[in-house]
């Protein structure tokens, strides 16, 4: 009986406002028709969200303005995102004549510099000590903080960052360049 409800209630709501919603988002997307598969999407999404949700909507006093702020929050986060991508994406002007340029979002391109980032992190290990590996992990892999390195090794934090100073020495002193763009790299992606 409960799904019965909820089911009638979400079909009646979506037959309501499903075009409203989808005109509200293609006006925050500027009506342009190449995002409208994105303005269907969303409402779609916050269809979704209201099944999940069926208790709160339901003793809602004003279903449609929830339905219209969920919108206006999906569309929001999903055109940041849209832009954000858009500025990182490279176009040719010659589409005929140029190669495909590569996806950054690309599964594979992601693996393949997850492992290529693993393979350093091997290399260095190689050169530590056992002790200095686990310092090592916590403080550059894991972004610890060096008073929480020193709790979880059982080390003084002055000890903790001496271990630091030699492995970032002896690193250096062995693969420069490697060791810089480990840092980079760590610093940008927190694993």
């Amino acid at each position: 009986m409960f799904e019965l409800d909820r089911n009638t209630l979400i079909e009646k709501l979506y037959e309501q406002y499903f075009d409203k919603l989808v005109l509200h988002c293609m006006t925050m997307v500027g009506y342009r028709p190449e995002l409208r598969y994105m303005a269907e999407e969303c409402v779609q999404e916050v269809f979704c969200l209201a099944l999940k949700r069926y208790q709160k909507l339901q003793n809602h006093p004003d279903a449609e303005g929830w339905l219209f702020r969920c919108c206006d929050n999906r569309m929001k986060n999903m055109l940041f995102k849209y832009n954000k991508r858009n500025q990182k994406h490279a176009y040719s002007s010659d589409a005929e004549t140029s190669p495909e340029l590569a996806d950054p979002h690309d599964s594979l391109f992601g693996f393949e510099e997850a492992q290529e980032f693993y393979g350093c992190v091997d290399r260095m290990h190689d050169l530590l000590l056992d002790s200095e590996k686990q310092i090592f992990d916590a403080y550059f892999l894991q972004g610890y903080g060096i008073d929480e390195v020193a709790d979880r090794a059982g080390k003084s934090v002055s000890s903790v960052k001496s271990v630091i100073y030699r492995i970032r020495k002896r690193l250096k002193n062995t693969f420069f360049s490697l060791f810089i763009f480990f840092l980079v790299i760590t610093r940008l992606f927190r694993f």
